[in-house]
């Protein structure tokens, strides 16, 4: 395991790298991972990724399918795609494609895209649903180690108009259970700063947006409560630990960034190394100076909503952002819609980025964050009045810093729709890509629904004849013919 003194010395040369204009420019291009349940025709978790990737090896899938945590969870690494090469349609036509093969590779196993899946229950959560992948089991036994062999798991979600979870459990299976989809912006070496930042302020609003993981282990709990699931399991803090206001490994941050490598110092300065060197995956070892393995270990345990990724390319090292927020959504369409959003508000935000940062305190971006996660698209969320949304899109007078609680719906009709659109053509995105994946985020604020109010609805008018858990495995089922179909989630009918 490296020691603190080894991981502060490549911090040092990761810095020194940067401040030599040692990093490459991005090539312009995107990457999207996207995480799939496994279920069975029933609508239940099916731990069967070998069998899965077995029947997947001769069929030439276009993405890299691998196995996740859980023996139910599988996660698809799609190619690459330049932002100037029709990447929405890309991303959509291959996230079909890998649905389609899972399906085929192991019938009647079919892969869900969902941020938790409504059918999972604590028994699903044993050992003996791990992956066989020596990391995963190092990773379990090192985490329940430093949680005395049991992870407690207290959710709230009364305020949100949910129900109360207290549960504890033997193994970090529940975090797997949390899927996501995960968007790789490749970035210029000088503007990783105000990217990050712009990337943290907009988060709360994509999560707002694209809520999908209501549900957990039979409960309603949080619109979007795949967040504070993931933090409640890797959360290794002692009493003391939290009592001196020391963050759970799984965080939003601590403050702006001015620097590429403040994000890396202040995950060493906060968290101690979770895993041996003999843990990383063989394509982290390298013997170059600038691979940084240990601090690439490292970084890899720190959850972060936004986390930075040092890559080694062939040109030379680079770096870019890990967006991690949102859950899997309901249909490829919601995926390219939801990439779109993020992509154009970055870009087109980024420019003016200390203005953001100078209105918007680092504190309230984060509760703002927070509510998101609660109430999803009721979410009332802080935003400097006037920045980049018309002046009227308030509904209350901003407070001493200049804020104001605005509706998600007020801040994209107000004019960050607008602000994305610009964005992506700043990026080279073609307007025929961007505008169909704009579209289908109005047309969702005009409905007021995406997949975590879809399936609160769903499972409302399910119960009314039958009990809770037949109700659930209809609502997936159900869930599951919709996304095959392929439309929208605005355009859902609730069974």
């Amino acid at each position: 395991m490296a020691t603190s003194e080894q991981l502060a010395g490549e911090l040092a040369r990761f810095r020194a790298l940067v401040d030599a204009g040692a990093l490459v420019d991005g090539a312009g291009l995107l990457g999207v991972e996207m995480e799939l349940h496994l279920v069975d025709p029933d609508g239940r978790p099916a731990p069967r990724n070998a069998e899965v990737l077995g029947g997947l090896a001769d069929r030439g899938v276009g993405a890299d399918v691998q196995r996740e945590l859980a023996r139910f969870n599988v996660e698809a690494n799609l190619p690459p795609v330049a932002l100037d090469a029709a990447p929405l349609s890309g991303v959509r036509r291959m996230l079909d494609e890998v649905r389609a093969a899972v399906a085929a590779a192991d019938p009647p196993t079919t892969a869900v895209a969902v941020g938790i899946l409504p059918t999972l229950e604590v028994g699903h959560l044993a050992a003996a649903n791990i992956s066989d992948r020596p990391r995963y089991h190092a990773l379990d036994a090192r985490i329940m180690g430093l949680r005395g062999g049991a992870i407690r798991v207290d959710i709230d979600g009364t305020d949100a108009g949910g129900e109360h979870l207290d549960v504890t459990l033997d193994t970090i299976l529940l975090e797997a259970a949390a899927t996501s989809l995960q968007i790789h912006l490749d970035l210029p070496a000088d503007g990783y700063a105000a990217t990050w930042n712009t990337a943290q302020a907009v988060a709360g609003l994509q999560v707002a947006l694209a809520a999908n993981s209501p549900l957990v282990l039979g409960h309603r709990l949080w619109h979007e409560s795949r967040i504070p699931v993931f933090e409640r399991i890797i959360d290794l803090r002692s009493d003391a630990d939290r009592a001196a206001g020391v963050p759970p490994r799984v965080w939003f941050g601590a403050d702006w960034i001015a620097h590429p490598a403040d994000p890396f110092a202040e995950n060493l300065a906060r968290f101690p190394p979770l895993l041996d060197d003999a843990d990383a995956d063989p394509d982290a070892e390298d013997a170059r100076p600038d691979a940084l393995t240990g601090l690439r270990l490292h970084n890899g345990t720190v959850w972060r909503w936004n986390r930075p990724v040092y890559a080694l390319l062939p040109a030379g090292p680079t770096l870019r952002i890990e967006n991690r927020v949102l859950s899997a959504p309901p249909t490829a369409a919601d995926a390219a819609a939801d990439v779109a959003l993020f992509l154009g508000l970055v870009a087109g935000l980024r420019g003016r980025g200390d203005e953001l940062t100078a209105r918007l305190p680092f504190a309230a971006a984060e509760a703002g964050f927070r509510t998101a996660a609660r109430h999803g698209l009721g979410a009332s969320l802080p935003w400097p009045v006037g920045f980049a949304v018309d002046r009227d899109a308030a509904g209350a007078a901003p407070d001493a810093d200049g804020l104001a609680p605005h509706a998600p719906a007020d801040l994209v009709r107000g004019g960050l729709l607008d602000v994305a659109a610009a964005g992506l053509s700043s990026l080279g995105v073609a307007d025929a890509e961007a505008g169909p994946a704009l579209d289908t985020i109005a047309a969702r604020i005009a409905a007021g629904r995406n997949g975590a109010t879809w399936q609160l609805d769903a499972l409302a008018a399910e119960e009314r004849t039958h009990d809770r858990p037949e109700a659930l495995r209809r609502l997936v089922r159900r869930y599951r013919d919709l996304q095959d179909a392929g439309e929208p989630v605005h355009t859902w009918p609730v069974p």
